[in-house]
């Protein structure tokens, strides 16, 4: 480790632990998955240990010392982002992913209440996918929005769902119960 880094670590608020015990005995030197323990070093103001870590892809890092222990991280983020995986679309904090998975568990899980009535109508295969979903419905989705079969007879399609407001949708499905 180079003065400048350790110098860094110290201008975060970070120094060598004098009477602290690192996590279950933990030593440099220690390796766990990809990380190599090169330091162990603690918050000035707190209790938690941190080791500075060495990973086999040349980073260096500082992780949490319980976190090695208990195998909860095995690199500094590049056995992530060369695991394989695609990247995922960023947008399940929205109201849209949500509006899609309800709609994609109804009709397709045989354990929701509303299975019965919802599988037998269908839906388009591609909105298996977010993706497809979302090009094809983001457009009038607004948030608080609910989807609609404009046709109940007929499965959910681009052309016969609807984006609506919870209050219009109750309001819909009742005047539809009544006859």
């Amino acid at each position: 480790m180079t003065q400048e880094q350790l110098d860094l670590l110290m201008s975060k608020g970070y120094d060598w632990p004098r009477h602290s015990v690192p996590h279950r005995n933990m030593q440099v030197g220690d390796t766990f998955n990809s990380l190599t323990v090169v330091a162990i070093v603690r918050r000035v103001t707190g209790r938690i240990s941190k080791a500075l870590c060495d990973c086999e892809c040349g980073n260096i890092t500082l992780i949490q010392t319980s976190c090695l222990a208990n195998n909860m991280t095995k690199s500094c983020g590049c056995a992530h982002a060369n695991s394989g995986r695609r990247p995922t679309h960023g947008l399940s904090h929205l109201g849209i992913w949500k509006s899609w998975h309800n709609l994609i568990d109804r009709c397709t899980n045989p354990t929701h209440p509303s299975y019965a009535r919802y599988s037998v109508l269908g839906y388009p295969q591609e909105w298996l996918m977010f993706e497809v979903f979302y090009e094809d419905m983001k457009d009038g989705w607004f948030q608080g929005a609910s989807i609609d079969r404009i046709n109940n007879d007929e499965g959910y399609s681009v052309e016969n769902a609807q984006w609506l407001t919870r209050s219009a949708h109750m309001s819909k499905t009742a005047k539809e119960t009544r006859g």
